[in-house]
């Protein structure tokens, strides 16, 4: 997942276990809103169970939304 950092790293959030939102990933890979990346990631785990089976929520700051 190295990789993914030299994208943007300062636009995805990632915890400190290595954990990161796969929202901030769709948005900086398609350039698009947090509407559309949310869009895009429950298409993903309505056609591909498999691949949303490894998604879990986490939440980015004590205020912030659960997020996969």
């Amino acid at each position: 997942m190295k990789s993914l950092a030299k994208l943007n790293a300062a636009e995805i959030r990632k915890t400190d276990d290595g954990m990161f939102s796969v929202i901030d990933v769709v948005k900086v890979l398609t350039n698009k809103t947090t509407q559309y990346a949310s869009k895009v990631i429950e298409r993903i785990k309505f056609d591909s169970p498999e691949l949303s089976s490894n998604m879990t929520t986490i939440r980015f700051g004590a205020a912030g939304r659960p997020t996969p």
